[in-house]
């Protein structure tokens, strides 16, 4: 999915995530010893944001830590929600045509 913020002309195009590469992403923090609680959150921003571009995430950003403060901690959030919209499950019935019993069962004319 292709992320834009024209004020800071930033892009970046994420890609669709599976399952091993969310495990891989995380895995890569936890070794890291990233741990939020113990990091300020600048800290945190840049390291969420170079465990994605070490797995090929952020292709064409360059290097992470050579990017001002403030690209990092857009791309951060766009790593976050990203990753949030991966993990949401849609309601019931999204995407459907609504259906109804009673307009098959209508005869021509009634």
């Amino acid at each position: 999915m292709r992320y834009e913020h024209k004020g800071l002309g930033l892009s970046v195009d994420l890609p669709e995530l599976s399952q091993r590469q969310l495990e891989a992403y995380f895995a890569g923090l936890r070794e890291a010893e990233v741990d939020p609680a113990k990091l300020s959150s600048v800290e945190y921003m840049v390291a969420a944001a170079r465990e994605a571009a070490k797995l090929g995430w952020l292709n064409g950003v360059g290097d992470v830590g050579e990017l001002p403060p403030k690209h990092v901690r857009w791309l951060s959030g766009r790593i976050s929600a990203h990753i949030s919209e991966a993990l949401t499950i849609p309601p019931e019935g999204a995407g459907r045509r609504p259906t109804t019993r009673r307009a098959a069962h209508r005869r021509p004319g009634n």
